[in-house]
């Protein structure tokens, strides 16, 4: 009997110390779907925006915008993107934002658009698992057509002057985002881990205080400029970290001496 009782507490010891050391396994590697598309849009003075292209399998939303003359100026999501992404690894591309830039008359262009932008992740290492879907986010565009007039001007929103080295053919056009908040982290949590998408955006910062104003932004607006005659990209690139989350370990001691009560009320009953 005091053989099984001491195989007993040992089982119990044991037991304690896996359940203490007991945690999930860190995703290391994703396939990912990132798709992006136009959710709302208006045009300037009732102008016509025509639509067309589909985002994917997620959203299922037009990825271009076109109007004026020949629907020559556009906006396109060149959606969807598919790759694969490591945890704690280098950074890979999203959905790029493309402006078609060609001179069109004032008053005839985009004036807001909403980009709805989702992003499906799937594990694949150590182990596949269930698609992760992240929050959509949406993004609200304001945009103002500028003066095409080639050669030297007046000055552009945005610095410079029409004709300049910054603004060959014309003033560059303004994009403005009206809720940057949006751009940063998604954080989420699968397991005993915390993962934190990073979303970066290249050639997006703060504006002119007169380009923020072109299109009745506050001053200090962040956006970007795109240049007349010319097809302007907006790169946008992401990466996921995790950190393991701060669970407290179950009480071993505890646990220990429920074993200890459980052998002495055990070697009570047998004398």
């Amino acid at each position: 009997m005091k053989r099984m009782l001491k195989q007993l507490a040992a089982a119990l010891t044991v037991g304690a110390l896996s359940i203490g050391t007991a945690h999930a396994v860190l995703i290391t590697q994703w396939t990912y779907n990132n798709e992006a598309g136009f959710s709302a849009f208006t045009g300037e003075g009732g102008t016509v925006i025509n639509s067309s292209g589909n985002s994917g399998v997620i959203l299922g939303l037009p990825t271009t915008l076109s109007w004026g003359p020949n629907n020559s100026s556009s906006l396109v999501a060149d959606s969807p993107v598919i790759g694969v992404v490591n945890t704690n690894g280098a950074q890979v591309p999203g959905v790029p934002l493309t402006h078609n830039n060609f001179p069109i008359a004032l008053g005839n262009s985009l004036e807001s658009a909403v980009l709805s932008d989702a992003l499906r992740l799937t594990p694949i290492l150590p182990a596949p698992g269930p698609d992760f879907d992240a929050p959509v986010l949406e993004f609200q565009i304001l945009f103002a057509e500028t003066p095409n007039a080639g050669g030297a001007g007046g000055a552009c929103a945005g610095g410079g002057v029409s004709g300049d080295a910054d603004n060959p053919g014309g003033c560059r056009d303004v994009f403005v985002l009206s809720n940057p908040g949006e751009l940063g982290q998604i954080q989420f949590t699968i397991d005993d881990f915390e993962y934190t998408v990073q979303i970066d955006a290249v050639g997006l910062g703060p504006l002119a205080d007169d380009a923020c104003a072109a299109v009745g932004a506050a001053a200090g607006c962040i956006g970007f400029l795109t240049q007349e005659n010319a097809t302007n990209t907006l790169e946008t690139f992401f990466t996921i970290t995790a950190v393991p989350l701060q669970i407290p370990e179950p009480g071993i001691l505890a646990l220990l001496g429920l074993g200890l009560g459980a052998l002495g009320f055990a070697r009570r009953r047998t004398k």
